[in-house]
């Protein structure tokens, strides 16, 4: 919630207004050619849903996937309900923690050194006239690069291992998962 929470800001918004603005349309457009609406299941879900994975950096491709992994982690985090078991919750999560490991966690691990090369060029090129605010900024940046470090670290080797045994488990093919921390909530709400 945190995270969503930080793009929400009211110059976000009015950045993301026009593309806002082409998902309803979009929406409309499928509607009409239907010739009729549910304004939940067309309108009001979809639109949020596709801002929110859009800020995130969800594939167009993959949101109907990020919305159902989001409806398997509320379900999860807040109790079971007659729409989902807890094999479809679990096959959910796993399919979510492949997912962010495969892209977000790659990714984050491509550019990270890419940007301390950046700014190591830069701090070279401008030490002169800038040398203490970039040095700052330097300082700033390696720390934020560890504290990225090992929340990745945290998730790729107690909640996403977590989650897999908890589904193994359920799936009949592994042992009772220790589980150390509570419930998955535990280790979510603590990154």
């Amino acid at each position: 919630r945190r995270l969503v929470s930080r793009g929400f800001t009211p110059r976000r918004i009015a950045a993301l207004e026009p593309r806002l603005r082409e998902i309803a349309e979009e929406s409309l457009d499928r509607i009409a050619a239907r010739g009729e609406m549910d304004l939940q299941r067309d309108l009001s879900i979809p639109l949020p849903v596709t801002a929110i994975a859009e800020l995130l950096g969800v594939e167009t491709r993959r949101i109907a996937d990020f919305k159902r992994w989001s409806d398997a982690l509320a379900v999860g985090v807040g109790g079971m309900s007659q729409e989902w078991s807890l094999d479809d919750v679990l096959r959910a999560f796993d399919e979510m923690a492949d997912y962010i490991e495969q892209t977000h966690h790659v990714f984050t691990r491509e550019q990270l050194p890419r940007l301390a090369g950046l700014l190591d060029k830069t701090l070279q090129a401008h030490r002169e006239r800038h040398g203490d605010m970039l040095e700052r900024l330097k300082r700033t940046f390696i720390s934020l690069k560890t504290d990225i470090e090992m929340h990745l670290a945290k998730e790729e080797q107690i909640l996403f291992p977590l989650i897999r045994q908890i589904e193994a488990y359920q799936q009949g093919q592994g042992p009772i998962p220790e589980v150390h921390c509570g419930t998955v909530a535990d280790p979510i709400s603590r990154m």
